[in-house]
């Protein structure tokens, strides 16, 4: 089964004009690969057929401000991300869809993780916690969508592209702030007067990154694939990373 593994987030310039940075992290790793659904009312050859039912979507225990095992982190910095955070084996059962009689089509699996980095500022902790799961489902929603309205690829092409995942989520990747949700599951979880802090100085954005691959660039194993990416919506972060199969 293949393993992502986050492993070291660089600060190249913070962006927060109160000292040192403090970063936080929600990564939400996902897997496309299960049975396809079919919808009987789609005449045979149509092409709006659903590739595969709903996502893997696995997260971390924790989403909360210090998860990262640091406190502050300065211009240069570079820190190593906790497994607990940035490590996740995805179970799939075959690298290739499945098919509703039980053996693999022609369209090839992926994984991923939908990588969020954060700064804590003046939302509490239970509402962090609160916003984290409010995320978690808003990702689900979307991907549930996306794959319920994605046509069908042609023979020996992955499933869904990097590109569908990213569409899929832009209007969660707009801004440097919470979606409207989040921040309402945020403040529902919150004191009034920590509700007027957050109102003031709300935890930021710093970047959202999506990271895919599908199983055909991990098979045969043993395979392995660094990957680099950037948050920079708040200040520049690099974070780097590999994922391995097995």
């Amino acid at each position: 089964m293949p393993t992502i593994t986050l492993e070291t987030l660089t600060c190249i310039r913070d962006g927060d004009l109160w000292g040192r940075a403090e970063p936080y992290m929600w990564n939400f790793y996902f897997g496309l690969g299960s049975p396809p659904i079919e919808d009987p009312a789609v005449a045979p050859g149509d092409n709006l057929k659903v590739a595969t039912s709903d996502p893997l979507l696995y997260t971390p225990a924790s989403g909360r401000h210090g998860n990262l095992g640091v406190t502050k982190v300065g211009r240069g910095q570079t820190i190593n991300i906790p497994p607990p955070i940035g490590k996740m084996t995805i179970p799939l059962k075959d690298p290739k869809i499945g098919s509703t009689g039980g053996g693999p089509t022609s369209n090839w699996a992926s994984i991923g993780v939908i990588s969020m980095l954060l700064e804590q500022d003046w939302c509490s902790n239970s509402g962090v916690m609160a916003g984290y799961v409010a995320m978690r489902m808003l990702i689900e929603s979307q991907l549930k969508h996306m794959i319920n309205n994605k046509m069908d690829q042609p023979v020996g092409r992955p499933a869904f592209q990097p590109l569908d995942v990213q569409n899929a989520l832009s209007p969660l990747m707009r801004s440097g702030k919470f979606p409207g949700q989040v921040m309402a599951s945020v403040m529902g979880a919150q004191s009034l007067l920590q509700n007027i802090a957050s109102f003031l100085r709300p935890d930021d954005v710093i970047g959202m990154q999506v990271f895919m691959w599908d199983m055909r660039q991990l098979t045969p194993p043993p395979a392995e694939i660094e990957f680099f990416g950037s948050y920079s919506q708040r200040g520049h972060w690099e974070v780097r990373g590999r994922v391995s199969n097995p």
